[in-house]
């Protein structure tokens, strides 16, 4: 009988749970990621015409072309762990809030470059203040959706990722690169209102002592008919649990926790597979796609050879959308490995095309076979692996250690990105592209394996459950 109650309370629970405010959350920080869309696509497009700019003061080569792309991952490298260290001490709420303005004067000082001087400062700017924010937005979604709906909402910045970079490839298409940096402060303007009228994450408001608040942001994203009371006590007794024998606020404390299982379990489970997404090459295809495409034998005309980043943003956009209904349909290693079986496929054909390219002639019915291919890759990155590797990030790492150990991540992932798209010009020039495309074709047989072995399915659990279910062995 009791067991029956306490369903039946559940399920009472959940049918009268508000679910329009904790979209409208997960929309205002997701559109953060619609702002690091455009930092990322933001090379794509501007690269080819910078290297083609009358103003001989602004002009790239090929070797500054190349830096310009990737300050954007070593920054997100530097700076990233910062950016986790500080959430814990701000919040994840108000460290997008203070960090997205400095991002739009990045892309001032670009739309504004009078010299090559202010084109890498904007940029560096941007890249800098990005790295800062963008840990706490997965992060802030996870903690404020209810377990029942958290794998749709903590893709949506998958979503909006795609979206920006489209968004700056199709501005880029009609406009020149100056426009397309004045129409990145979009993005950066609705997520300030949005997340204006949000409230901060119940679980940092418990691990900071404010118990009544978090009630109130419970009440907020559940609705005030909803009882909070056993979600809020369940976060209240996992903090004080930790809190026993050990203070966490205390600097060695962290130190050793993140020296421990604690995080280093998690770590093996989301943090290697970034870092294997990250040299499985699907950046390289982002950032050098019109080069790979022509080097692959893609005979277009410069205007349709424009056109391919829009066609792959418009495709990577579609399957970010079908990625809400797989990531709750589908297991997450399902999802991911049939992901990864298509970057392969991809890789493998973009290298059979550039051997072909190189060495033999290829027939004029088959030559939009490598477009086909990179639109595959980087779909794929949209359909299943970003998003089953954010749900794994964001719900894996203890509370008390989750924008910080999700921001390492993020740092290795983007040291490697940085270190792989800086290189491609020579791996390119010293093996051939066909040669550096099967490298990257290597790796996605390794992100199966580690796939099959490390993911695991938490649909539907409590963050708590979760963290306890990781750690349950030690």
């Amino acid at each position: 009988m009791s067991s029956s109650l306490i369903t039946d309370q559940l399920i009472s629970s959940i049918s009268m749970m508000r679910y329009w405010t904790q979209l409208f959350g997960a929309i205002g920080a997701g559109l953060g990621f619609l702002a690091l869309g455009n930092a990322v696509g933001y090379a794509t497009i501007a690269l080819p015409k910078l290297t083609k700019e009358p103003n001989s003061s602004i002009r790239l080569n090929e070797d500054s072309g190349s830096w310009f792309a990737v300050i954007q991952w070593i920054c997100g490298f530097l700076f990233a762990p910062f950016g986790g260290a500080l959430s814990g001490k701000l919040g994840r709420r108000k460290m997008v809030l203070i960090f997205l303005p400095f991002v739009l004067a990045g892309w001032l000082i670009i739309g504004l470059a009078t010299n090559g001087l202010m084109l890498f400062l904007g940029r560096t700017t941007t890249a800098v203040f990005t790295a800062f924010y963008t840990s706490s937005i997965g992060v802030f979604i996870a903690e404020t959706a209810h377990p029942s709906i958290r794998e749709r909402l903590v893709i949506i910045p998958a979503f909006f990722l795609g979206s920006g970079m489209l968004m700056v490839w199709m501005v880029g298409y009609f406009f020149d690169w100056r426009i397309v940096a004045f129409s990145a402060s979009i993005p950066i303007i609705l997520t300030l209102v949005f997340l204006a009228f949000s409230h901060e994450t119940p679980f940092w408001l418990v691990e900071n002592g404010q118990e009544g608040l978090a009630r109130k942001s419970l009440e907020f994203y559940r609705g005030k008919h909803c009882d909070v009371d056993d979600e809020l006590q369940e976060m209240i007794q996992k903090r004080d649990s930790k809190r026993e024998h050990q203070d966490s606020t205390n600097f060695i404390w962290i130190v050793k926790r993140m020296c421990s299982m604690t995080f280093l379990k998690p770590f093996a489970g989301a943090g290697l597979g970034f870092i294997m997404n990250a040299l499985s090459g699907s950046d390289i295809l982002l950032v050098y796609m019109v080069s790979i495409l022509e080097e692959t034998g893609l005979d277009l005309n410069t205007t349709l050879l424009n056109l391919a980043p829009v066609i792959v943003g418009v495709v990577r956009l579609i399957g970010s959308l079908l990625s809400f209904v797989l990531i709750k349909t589908v297991s997450p290693k399902t999802l991911f490995n049939a992901c990864q079986v298509v970057g392969l496929l991809g890789f493998v054909t973009i290298g059979i095309f550039a051997y072909l390219h190189e060495y033999h002639t290829i027939p004029w019915y088959l030559k939009w076979t490598p477009l086909v291919s990179t639109v595959a890759v980087i779909t794929k990155q949209a359909v299943g692996t970003i998003p089953v590797l954010n749900v794994l990030g964001n719900e894996s790492y203890p509370t008390e250690l989750r924008t910080l150990a999700i921001s390492v991540t993020e740092s290795g992932f983007l040291l490697i990105g940085a270190i792989v798209t800086k290189t491609f010009p020579d791996l390119k020039n010293g093996l051939g592209l066909p040669s550096a495309i099967g490298c990257y074709a290597l790796m996605h047989v390794l992100s199966i394996i580690w796939g099959y072995f490390f993911i695991k399915d938490n649909r539907g659990k409590s963050l708590v459950k979760v963290e306890e279910e990781i750690l349950e062995k030690d």
